[in-house]
């Protein structure tokens, strides 16, 4: 579809080359000759730099200039175009003409003064409108109904959530028309709001402005756009309104797949970056512009591995030309979590499959977890699963099991897996005395979590989602509905909840049953006691001739946990003594992780 037509731009700047382009002028404000000649004479000063001429100079030496063209509702004050200053008689003022009216007679097309604290103009290529976050459909139609009424007056108002992608319709919008894009970043304040709605008529631009602009913008004779959380107040009047939600899975799709190929990456990650991160373009190019970065810097740090490093060489430091899967779910990672971070604290998922030791029906549990996630797509949206469910799309398990049996390392696991971050939730944080607060807080968690794309923790979750008990006053009358809100909310979440408990029996029936899984993480026995010792030794740990983790396994009944803190006890005991782990600097860390707990170790045979 071909761009706008010059003809069809409201008030373009598209004026004559000539030095003095008072055409453009004389047309657009359907000025006389005699309020031409006043505005050349008010812009002599911008040329020779004389004093300002007066009211009595212009009524001299202009042809036909009289008092009227001086009063408050002529074109050259109503408009602005020119400001008789100070006081006293009027034809004693002095005349000034605006800066913005002698720019433009003097060719100057730049962004006025004035506004660029307040504004930004830019020219979005017209390759931006593939990335424009609406379904293709509602893509077209947006373009087809701009296109018609370019020309002429119309309102927009983009409403939705921060993230949406409004701004980045509208750039891609103005691209996509072959228009410049002023874009309202600050309210300016009423007066320098004319010079707003006279640069973009002047520039033949899209105006974008926040909604609280919406009456001022009214003023403007072209298309102008406003954006916010929700519809204008009020009658629509002639404004039409085009809703933005979380850009579905084939537009992040698209915009990835466009951002990879524009910066000379591999886009086969596209499609599994689309379905992990949930968020829109500009974060997109965000992602895709830290990936390539980090990879440049890396690449630059890059040792040579013979001679003097290759200037043309394109690999990164593992060899692979380009950022990879790895980079590129790192840089999305950090676009995300901003606000999650102020209400839970993020682990670094380190652990992997292999430090994980659990039954096979709870290793087999948490693949299966795992893989709902990214065949979500797949089952509610492709294949209809969606229609027949209105709630409950989000992934939710319960991890119980004693102390230190690896309900937090599982979930690091699932987080590395999935390429996502992992917040735990601070109870603290979240838990209130005061009635209605405990509710808010969540609700808090909950929309920053859906916003970061992260995998949430709860631990210690049955002080969250405790059993229902009997009602004997109005305060147990209140706590079951608290109790009965978290529930439901939790199951409304879209996103990943994993909840960690030592006391299943604490937990709402009503609870377990809404969890997608339920995965038991109980004590391990010799034979897996045997596996977490050898799993806790790094291969580059020096181990003694006298350490045997086999009878350590079968004398000392330990949880995951408690031979991690031995283990690493033991290490530091060595280090200090300069030499390889042994079996007494374990034995000895064993006495203290039990006094620590105040149990008492049990002599070598006795456990």
């Amino acid at each position: 579809m071909s761009d706008v037509s010059a003809a069809a731009r409201p008030r373009e700047c598209a004026v004559p080359a000539e030095p003095f382009r008072g055409q453009w002028l004389r047309d657009t404000y359907a000025l006389t000759d005699a309020e031409m000649g006043v505005t050349a004479l008010a812009l002599e000063p911008e040329v020779t730099g004389r004093a300002r001429p007066t009211v009595a100079d212009a009524l001299a030496s202009v042809p036909g200039a009289e008092r009227r063209h001086f009063q408050g509702d002529a074109p050259l004050i109503s408009e602005r175009i020119v400001a008789l200053l100070g006081d006293g008689p009027l034809i004693a003022r002095r005349m000034a003409l605006d800066e913005q009216i002698a720019d433009v007679l003097l060719g100057q097309n730049g962004l006025d003064r004035r506004l660029v604290p307040f504004c930004t103009l830019t020219s979005p290529p017209p390759s931006l409108w593939a990335e424009a976050p609406l379904p293709d459909e509602r893509r077209a139609a947006l373009l087809v109904a701009v296109q018609a009424a370019w020309g002429r007056r119309l309102r927009l108002h983009f409403d939705g959530p921060r993230g949406s992608g409004r701004r980045t319709t509208a750039r891609a919008l103005a691209g996509r028309l072959g228009v410049p894009l002023l874009t309202v970043d600050a309210p300016p304040g009423p007066d320098l709001m004319f010079h707003v709605l006279r640069e973009a008529s002047l520039h033949g631009a899209l105006l974008y402005a926040p909604d609280d602009l919406a009456d001022e913008v009214r003023g403007y004779p072209g298309v102008a756009v406003t954006a916010g959380a929700g519809p204008l107040p009020g009658p629509p009047g002639d404004t039409v309104e085009v809703s933005f939600a979380r850009p579905c899975y084939e537009v992040r799709h698209r915009v990835w797949t466009v951002r990879l190929a524009a910066a000379g990456m591999d886009a086969a990650p596209a499609a599994e970056l689309a379905a992990r991160f949930r968020f829109g373009p500009d974060r997109i190019g965000g992602a895709v512009a830290a990936a390539a970065a980090t990879w440049a810097v890396e690449r630059a740090m890059r040792p040579p591995q013979s001679g003097q490093p290759d200037p043309d060489d394109p690999t990164g430091p593992d060899g692979t030309a380009g950022p990879g899967r790895a980079e590129l779910f790192a840089a999305a990672r950090a676009q995300t979590g901003h606000e999650l971070a102020a209400l839970a604290r993020r682990i670094e998922p380190l652990n992997g499959w292999d430090d994980l030791v659990l039954p096979a029906d709870g290793l087999g549990q948490l693949r299966e977890l795992c893989a709902q996630v990214t065949g979500r797509r797949t089952v509610w949206r492709d294949w209809g699963f969606a229609d027949k469910a209105s709630r409950g799309r989000g992934v939710t398990a319960l991890f119980t099991g004693p102390p230190g049996t690896g309900k937090t390392m599982a979930a690091e696991v699932v987080a590395g897996e999935l390429g996502l971050d992992l917040y735990t939730i601070d109870l603290s944080s979240v838990v209130s005395k005061y009635i209605g607060e405990t509710e808010k807080n969540l609700e808090k968690v909950l929309a920053a979590a859906g916003d970061a794309d992260a995998v949430l923790l709860f631990d210690e979750a049955d002080a969250l989602f405790g059993r229902r008990g009997e009602v004997r006053d109005a305060r147990d009358r209140y706590a079951n509905v608290e109790t009965s809100y978290l529930l439901q909310r939790l199951e409304q979440y879209d996103g990943i909840a994993l909840l960690a408990t030592n006391l299943r029996r604490h937990l709402d029936p009503a609870f377990t049953r809404r969890l997608g899984f339920v995965v038991d993480f109980p004590l391990p026995g010799e034979a897996e006691r045997r596996l977490i010792w050898e799993r806790s030794l790094p291969a580059r740990a020096p181990r003694g001739d006298d350490l045997d983790l086999s009878a350590l396994a079968g004398e000392f009944p330990l949880t995951g946990g408690e031979i991690r803190n031995v283990v690493l006890r033991a290490a530091f005991a060595a280090a200090a003594a300069g030499q390889p782990i042994g079996q007494g600097d374990v034995l000895e860390a064993i006495r203290r992780e039990h006094r620590k707990t105040g149990r008492v170790t049990p002599a070598a045979g006795e456990a």
